[in-house]
Parts: C-alpha cells; structure tokens; sequence
C-alpha cells in the first residue's frame, strides 16, 4: 500500500479502516508462525537433524584458544589410575635379566651377568605367551580276538560318544555359547589351531 490507498483507506470511514487493519493483523499473525516454523532446526525443536537444510546449518565452530580451559585426552590430575596387576615372582616361569651395555656418562663397558654392580630393585616387565598349541591324538583300538565266534571288544561308552576329548570339548562349546561362534568358525579355528 502506498501513502494515497492509505489515505483513501482512512477517509472512508471507521468500519472499512478496522476491517482492512483486522485483515493485515491476521495475515501478520499468519506470517509470523510461517516464519517460527522455517526458522525451527533440530537444535531448537524435536525435528531430526536430517530435516536441516543445508543452507541453515551453522558454519564450523572456531577453535579454542590456547587459553581454554579444555581437558588433554587422557587421565586427568587426581584421577586415580588403572593398570594390570603385576604378576608375582612366583608364577614367572623364565626369568632373563638384562643390564645396561655400557656407562651412559662415560661409555665405559658393564658387565651382562651377575657380576655387575646392581642398584635397587630391577624393574619388571612381564610378558605373557601363550605355549604353541599341539594337538595330542589318543586312538582306541578295539580288537578282535580269535575264538568260536571272533568276538570284538567294546569301547567305552565316553570314548565312542565324541571325537574330541573333554578339553577341546569345552573350547568348543565356550566358543559357540559364550562367544556366539558360528559352526563354520569353530570348525576354521579347530583347522587353523590343530
């Protein structure tokens, strides 16, 4: 509307002037919640972030200053640290001491066995392993024994339930229940492992 229609507008009287203002207050009303639902994002409302347009998405944050007061990765100070338990001297079963090869300050050569000048306590790093797995295969034979009816000997009833002994059986049941192995995996393991 330009400053003659509104002119126009007031001259005409109270009731047009109040009807056309009433018409404007609805159509502003009606443009003002338009605009709240455009301007609603998954930031301010219930909407998924895959409803964002790109054109609304924010620019990248900018980086803290050195100043910030942002936590380094790891334990923070005062927190109290976890670590594996070391292993007792007892259950080590090789022991291989190792000592300095020669004088940080002054090369001269140290001794690599007992005979060196020991400070302290060493320090430990235990390293464990698992012994290379060998398969120990035990046969049954059942034989025949000459006489009237060539009579054969009977295996024993827990020998002839399985192939496998009770260890690998265990394995096998451990893999398939506990760990959800398929019968495909187990039987990859059992061909790589034996």
């Amino acid at each position: 509307m330009n400053r003659h229609e509104v002119e126009i507008l007031y001259d005409s009287g109270k009731e047009p002037t109040v009807a056309k203002l009433l018409e404007y207050d609805a159509d502003n009303n009606r443009l003002k919640k338009k605009i709240a639902q455009l301007e609603k994002n998954s930031k301010t409302s219930s909407k998924p972030p895959s409803s964002d347009s790109p054109q609304d998405k924010a620019p990248e944050s900018e980086p803290l200053k050195k100043d910030s007061k942002k936590r380094k990765p790891g334990g923070q100070p005062g927190c109290k640290g976890t670590s594996r338990e070391p292993v007792s001297v007892e259950d080590v079963d090789e022991l291989i001491p190792h000592y300095a090869d020669k004088c940080e300050n002054r090369s001269k050569v140290s001794p690599q066995d007992d005979t060196a000048d020991v400070i302290g306590e060493p320090f430990r790093w235990p390293v464990t392993e698992i012994e290379p797995v060998k398969a120990r295969v035990t046969e049954h034979q059942g034989h025949t024994t000459l006489c009237e009816c060539h009579t054969s000997a009977e295996l024993p009833p827990e020998i002839v339930k399985s192939n496998f002994g009770p260890r690998l059986s265990g394995i096998l049941a451990y893999l398939a229940v506990v760990l959800h192995v398929s019968r495909r995996g187990s039987c990859e393991f059992c061909n790589t492992l034996i």
